[in-house]
């Protein structure tokens, strides 16, 4: 079990990943309207990766209710687009 806190202004809430599924827990109205969204599509994330010495750009997509999803959420999605801060992750 992975759990982030998320926070908007004086507003908290936990975004859970059970292995399953990724889904909110003790969440404020406003961020779970700007974080739902993003729960059930699929997600575009870049890693890069050295070939022949040059650095390659890859791009993923991460399916609903993986780890992959999870990590996109917390490490792009929900900083940059949904604009929430992601506190504190623990298992």
């Amino acid at each position: 079990m992975l759990e982030v806190r998320l926070e908007f202004d004086d507003q908290v809430g936990r975004l859970c990943f059970d292995g399953q599924r990724v889904y909110l827990k003790d969440t404020a109205e406003e961020i779970r309207a700007r974080v739902e969204p993003y729960l059930t599509q699929e997600l575009e994330y870049r890693t890069n990766a050295w070939v022949d010495g040059k650095r390659v750009v890859q791009v993923h997509w991460a399916a609903p209710g993986t780890n992959d999803h999870f990590s996109a959420l917390v490490n792009f999605y929900l900083p940059f687009k949904a604009k929430v801060k992601v506190l504190a992750c623990w298992c």
